[in-house]
């Protein structure tokens, strides 16, 4: 499988994720995030170049929405009790990152300009 067809699959299946959230907490606006998500995916199964620059901002978009929600959530009294309970909440913003940062990698390898 390609990797941008991998991509493709994680924006789809945050796509749903949205989807989910508009709908049980109704907030409406994540439908328009959903919208963007599902046209990088489409990009992005398609090897499109111009889905590079979407998957670059929901990546960056993302990823600074859940530092700012680890900022917020600490700046509220938060970690936990125990330093092992703050590090097992902390690991699906981790993981959600590091899935940011992994999207924006293949990305830019399979789009980079080529080299002189």
């Amino acid at each position: 499988m390609k990797m941008t067809r991998l991509v493709a699959v994680l924006l789809a299946l945050y796509a749903g994720y949205n989807i989910w959230i508009a709908v049980t907490f109704s907030m409406p606006l994540f439908l328009l995030w959903t919208g963007a998500c599902l046209a990088a995916a489409i990009g992005s199964w398609r090897e499109r170049p111009w889905s590079r620059w979407l998957v670059y901002l929901i990546a960056v978009l993302t990823a600074l929405g859940i530092v700012a929600n680890i900022v917020l959530l600490a700046l509220s009294g938060w970690p936990l009790g125990w330093p092992g309970q703050s590090l097992l909440a902390l690991a699906p913003a981790v993981l959600a990152v590091a899935l940011c940062g992994w999207m924006v990698f293949v990305m830019y390898r399979r789009f980079r300009p080529p080299q002189p």
